[in-house]
């Protein structure tokens, strides 16, 4: 992982041969909630930007994921950012879709009182890496060809609006 300066994520989370897998933003305490929502929709857009990228590269699918984590206060925020190739049974088959889902929030033990959280969020972190480890590219990828000449025109721009408040369909 190298540490960004003057960019818009604090941290990028960088594979062995230099493609980005997702990007971490860290915001003090005092920040505002309304602040927050705004930096998690900018998480989602960055994601979203490193996943076509990503998925301009994969040689499988397992490679169309991206990984952001939102810290603030005392709370981690788990996202994938995730691209699905157009199948012929939804309504539209040209149109490829996204998710920037909160795969898990937790505390951070940085309290008397929350010092009991030091386990959970251990094993979210673990999980979370074995996510990240499992959407790479293996071995037995290097010979196949790549995914991207049928599905690189039909990315959706990455300037969206994301609303955090309604589930995908």
């Amino acid at each position: 992982m190298r540490i960004q300066h003057r960019q818009t994520s604090y941290a990028k989370f960088v594979e062995i041969g230099g493609l980005e897998l997702g990007a971490i933003e860290v915001k003090p305490f005092h920040t505002s909630a309304v602040d927050i929502d705004n930096n998690i929709i900018r998480l989602g857009e960055i994601t979203k930007r490193m996943l076509h990228v990503r998925v301009m590269k994969a040689k499988s699918s397992k490679e169309f994921v991206t990984f952001g984590v939102m810290v603030y206060g005392s709370v981690i925020k788990f996202y994938t950012h995730q691209y699905h190739l157009p199948s012929s049974s939804t309504p539209s088959p040209s149109v490829p879709s996204y998710t920037f889902e909160l795969i898990q929030r937790c505390t951070l033990p940085t309290l008397p009182n929350t010092y009991t959280h030091m386990m959970l969020s251990l094993e979210y972190l673990i999980f979370y890496k074995k996510l990240m480890e499992r959407s790479l590219a293996q071995d037995n990828d290097i010979d196949k060809p790549y995914l991207y000449s049928h599905i690189g025109s039909g990315f959706s721009p990455t300037v969206t609006l994301l609303n955090l408040d309604t589930k995908p369909k």
